[in-house]
C-alpha cells in the first residue's frame, strides 16, 4: 500500500502521475464520497483495484483522497489493448465478465502527485508524445 499522501504536492501545470492506495475496506464515510474516476477499460480498473497498477495517468491534477471507480459499458477499448501490451498477464474483459461494464466497481485512495523521475521507470507511468508523463 502507498500511504504517503502529501498535501504539499506540486500543483496544476506540472506533469505527474498519482500514486494509489488499495484498501480492502472502504472508508467509513464512503457514502459521502463525491468524486470519481471514469474508465473505458475494465481491465485497467481491475488492475488498479488489485494493486497491480499503482500510478494513474490523467491530463489534469487529481486532488488526494477517496474516489469512486466507474467503468463505462464500452467493450474492447484502446486502453484495454494498451493494458494487455503493458502486462499480458492481466485478465481479459471476458474473464472479468459483464459485471465490470457500466458499473461502479470500487474505491481508490489517490496519494501524492509524482514527477516523471519519481516514477522510477514504472511501466504504468506512461509518457505522452511530448515525452512527459500524463497526470
Amino acid at each position: 500500500m502507498v500511504d504517503d499522501v502529501d498535501e504539499s504536492h506540486p500543483q496544476a501545470g506540472h506533469d505527474e502521475s498519482y500514486s494509489l492506495e488499495v484498501s480492502a475496506s472502504p472508508p467509513s464515510d464512503a457514502a459521502s464520497c463525491s468524486r470519481g474516476l471514469v474508465f473505458t477499460s475494465p481491465v485497467l480498473a481491475w488492475a488498479m483495484l488489485n494493486g497491480i497498477k499503482l500510478f494513474e495517468n490523467r491530463p489534469m491534477e487529481i486532488a488526494p483522497g477517496w474516489l469512486w471507480v466507474y467503468v463505462t459499458a464500452q467493450e474492447n477499448s484502446k486502453w484495454t489493448k494498451l493494458a494487455h501490451e503493458i502486462d499480458p498477464e492481466l485478465p481479459s474483459e471476458e474473464e472479468l465478465g459483464k459485471k465490470w461494464l457500466g458499473a461502479f466497481v470500487g474505491l481508490l485512495l489517490i496519494g501524492k502527485g509524482r514527477s516523471p523521475p519519481e516514477c522510477n521507470g514504472d511501466k504504468w507511468a506512461l509518457e505522452r508524445d511530448d515525452g512527459k508523463v500524463n497526470t
